[in-house]
């Protein structure tokens, strides 16, 4: 959140400027959120970004509001170091069928 970007190509100098006041004004809007913070440990750390490819995979098998907040929590906070949600989701499906005996929904 510290940092600016630069470029040595003349062509693209405008839209890195333009980036750059975009990480301004984030950062105003970070600084009105924690007033007074020095640092910020993972500020982003209780939002989510999911495409849209990737709710449809989370909501495979799911019939319901409730199924859909199970399956979306258990994701949630996952990390196995591979950041690829699409092995993430099948992982924790697939552990899930494996404790509670029944079979992992299967989007294919």
């Amino acid at each position: 959140m510290r940092v600016n970007f630069g470029v040595n190509d003349p062509s693209l100098r405008k839209a890195f400027m333009v980036f750059n006041e975009l990480l301004d004004q984030l950062r105003k809007q970070i600084g009105r959120l924690h007033p007074g913070a020095a640092t910020l440990d993972q500020p982003f750390f209780h939002c989510w970004f999911l495409s849209v490819p990737q709710i449809l995979v989370l909501l495979d098998g799911i019939q319901g509001t409730e199924m859909f907040k199970e399956a979306l929590w258990k994701t949630r906070h996952i990390v196995t170091g591979s950041c690829d949600f699409y092995f993430d989701n099948a992982h924790m499906r697939k552990l899930e069928a494996s404790t509670s005996n029944k079979p992992p929904v299967n989007p294919l």
